[in-house]
């Protein structure tokens, strides 16, 4: 049964909130200049009243007045605004608008409305129902609003047919008191996926249970090959041409020495923590090294190349990875840690790749197009009862990586109808796959950039390269 909480007690919690912003004198001054690279405009019926926080990709807006404030970019072709609303708020959320139309999705209190010139329509919502994220997708023929309660699948409420290339699109206030838009994220290949205040990579880690993100590591070189530490206690991550680990208990940053190499291209740690997989380049050549957690020289294991590693098994002594044999397109292998040839799994003019291996080690998942879409598919330990999972229509999935649980699998996705400039956070439920589906968000990222094991080892965290 939902717990409900009424108008007027959801009207009290907002005005709370709304003085602590207003009448506390260090909230504001911890925050910049809400202009920059996300938005660079406003229209306003009263004194502007923004802050933003470029660490988190908040913006906190107070005012003690009713007013009308909309904080907007002009954007052309696919584009896609993402924002999530963790408390009760009076009056805020999205608009698209060109020439005279304006397509808005808001929260008032207890109620979800969506608007435009020739519609409106709105849900009944309950405290309970937060965190909610809102999100505005545009293709160039249509303007799609979407709203995700806390729990459940995201729903599209509206689309509109789309008659101009280039719109406003931004926050939008239409009331009063104090809240926050956290997790903005405003894509568009227009400004090159801008979304903060810095050019580079990013790391940011995805809560799931508030759904709230938080950028942990900024870059101006590239990062890849992303992972968790068996413990959870570290990250793990090549940056430009060097090892990283972070530490999550004070984010400190450490280089992990690894000695006569020209270039790395990510890896894993074994599951009692002790050994590291590499996947590096020497002399040209992407080989699989096995290295002390502490760093210092890898030791060969396999020398053909071209060699990608992917995924332990949960006992720690069997290695899965992508190569290429023989100039072939890529499949998946198995070896042991310590001897033995190497076992082809997959043999298909398809392209095999993104192998992970479930905590119960009996099973493979992996991506592959050889149903024609990038997909999802699943296979024993040994190769053998291959079988495809994702089924959905529109859209490509990769990496898909499961649970520590085993209960679900997070995939990244992209979809053709939105110009695949957006990557989306897509976690199935293993009994059904094809129905139990939940959006968690979505980047401006970069595919080339994967994250080889995304969960905590709680399994209340994912781990991303956001861009």
């Amino acid at each position: 049964m939902r717990s409900m909480i009424s108008f007027a007690e959801m009207k009290i919690v907002a005005i709370i909130l709304g003085l602590c912003l207003i009448g506390c004198e260090d909230a504001v001054p911890s925050y910049k200049s809400f202009t920059g690279p996300i938005f660079e405009q406003q229209l306003t019926t009263d004194t502007l009243a923004w802050a933003y926080n470029s660490g988190e990709n908040r913006f906190q807006y107070h005012q003690a007045r009713t007013a009308e404030s909309f904080l907007f970019r002009e954007v052309s072709g696919h584009a896609s605004l993402d924002v999530m609303l963790p408390l009760p708020v009076h009056g805020g959320g999205l608009m698209a608008k060109y020439d005279e139309q304006e397509i808005s999705l808001s929260v008032d209190m207890d109620q979800v409305t969506w608007t435009s010139n020739e519609t409106e329509d709105s849900l009944q919502i309950s405290l309970s129902d937060y965190p909610i994220n809102l999100a505005i997708h545009l293709d160039p023929s249509s303007v799609e609003l979407l709203v995700t309660l806390k729990d459940q699948m995201s729903t599209s409420v509206l689309s509109v047919d789309r008659t101009v290339d280039s719109l406003q699109l931004g926050l939008l206030v239409k009331g009063f008191g104090g809240f926050s838009f956290e997790n903005v994220r405003l894509t568009n290949p227009s400004f090159n996926n801008a979304i903060t205040d810095k050019d580079g990579s990013e790391i940011e880690v995805l809560y799931l249970e508030s759904r709230r993100r938080q950028v942990l590591y900024r870059s101006d070189q590239s990062i890849h090959g992303l992972y968790w530490s068996s413990q959870g206690s570290h990250l793990y991550f090549v940056e430009g041409k060097a090892l990283r680990r972070m530490s999550l208990a004070d984010e400190s940053i450490a280089t992990v020495p690894v000695h006569e190499m020209d270039a790395l291209w990510g890896g894993s740690l074994q599951p009692d923590g002790s050994v590291l997989a590499l996947s590096a380049e020497r002399k040209g050549f992407t080989q699989l090294y096995l290295m002390s957690v502490g760093g210092g020289q890898a030791k060969l294991r396999v020398a053909r190349a071209p060699t990608y590693f992917s995924s332990w098994t949960p006992d720690g002594e069997r290695l899965c990875y992508t190569a290429a044999r023989r100039g072939k397109q890529l499949d998946i292998f198995q070896t042991s840690r310590t001897w033995g040839r190497e076992l082809r799994l997959t043999q298909h003019d398809s392209l095999d790749a993104g192998a992970s291996v479930t905590p119960n080690g009996n099973s493979i998942y992996f991506h592959s197009n050889r149903s024609g879409n990038m997909k999802i598919w699943r296979m024993d330990i040994d190769g053998k009862n291959k079988s495809q999972l994702t089924t959905d229509k529109d859209w490509d999935d990769w990496y898909p990586q499961p649970s520590p649980d085993g209960r679900f699998l997070l995939v990244h996705s992209t979809q053709e109808s939105r110009g695949g400039e957006e990557v989306f956070l897509r976690l199935f439920s293993i009994d059904a796959p094809t129905t139990n589906v939940r959006v968690l968000g979505s980047y401006g990222g970069d595919l080339s950039k994967p994250t080889f094991n995304a969960w905590s080892t709680e399994g209340d965290r994912i781990a991303y390269i956001s861009r």
